[in-house]
Formats: structure tokens, C-alpha cells, sequence
């Protein structure tokens, strides 16, 4: 099964589309927010693995919307993505904005390789 991530950016198509397409090429499944208020709605309903999201997009409370956003699912790891990486309460990790390819490093580091569902193997099983 591969895991499914919660992408919430600010409505800027190119930032979420880019980010987006990153981790589906990972092959993970991600759903996308655009808003706080979508992304708790999103993360009631669907089961998240793990939940991104860029400090641009809380008005600069960042840290009161991660504890209301772990709140929805405490298990899943939220990672904050920032222009300037600086500790954030609440956040499991903070990535720089300017490296897309940590985001996929830091999603495989905690929830592994994902499975394709056709094949049933993980990228790493179809290199060896």
C-alpha cells in the first residue's frame, strides 16, 4: 500500500503542483489542501500518513495550526517547508523550500519505500 500524504500549500498552482508531482513520482499517493481550513477537513476523513505544509500558508502562526493540525491525526508526522528552516513547535521536521528532493528523502526515511499496487515491489526491489 503506498502512504498517502497531505500537501498543503498556498494556492500558488506551480509551488503545490511541483511538490506534488515530486512525491507521486516517489510513488506516493498525495492529496492536497490549499487552505488550513481544507487541510483539517482533509485530515478528518482521509487516512493520512504524513502531512506537509508550507509556513508561508499560517500567517505567521504556524505553530498554532500544527497542533491543531496534528491534532486530527497525532500519528502522522507533519513536516514544515521553509524558505529559512528554523525550529517550529509542533513540527517534526522543517525542510528547506529550495530542496524538493529532501521532502521525498525525509518521506521514504520515516515511511519507507512505497509498494506499487500493480507490481506489488518498491522502487528499490525493481533496481536490484
Amino acid at each position: 500500500m503506498r502512504p498517502i500524504l497531505l500537501v498543503i500549500d498556498p494556492p500558488d498552482v506551480e509551488m503545490i503542483s511541483t511538490r506534488k508531482l515530486i512525491l507521486e513520482s516517489a510513488k506516493y499517493n498525495v492529496v492536497t489542501a490549499t487552505t488550513t481550513e481544507e487541510a483539517v477537513e482533509i485530515a478528518q476523513k482521509v487516512p493520512i500518513d504524513a502531512m506537509v505544509i508550507h509556513e508561508r500558508l499560517c500567517d505567521g502562526d504556524v505553530s498554532a495550526f500544527t497542533q491543531k493540525l496534528k491534532s486530527t491525526r497525532p500519528s502522522a508526522p507533519l513536516w514544515i517547508i521553509s524558505p529559512q528552516p528554523h525550529s517550529i513547535a509542533g513540527a517534526d521536521r522543517v525542510l528547506s523550500s529550495f530542496d524538493p528532493l529532501e521532502l521525498v528523502r525525509v518521506a521514504q526515511e520515516t515511511l519507507g519505500d512505497p509498494v506499487d499496487p500493480k507490481t506489488g515491489k518498491t522502487r528499490t526491489d525493481v533496481h536490484k
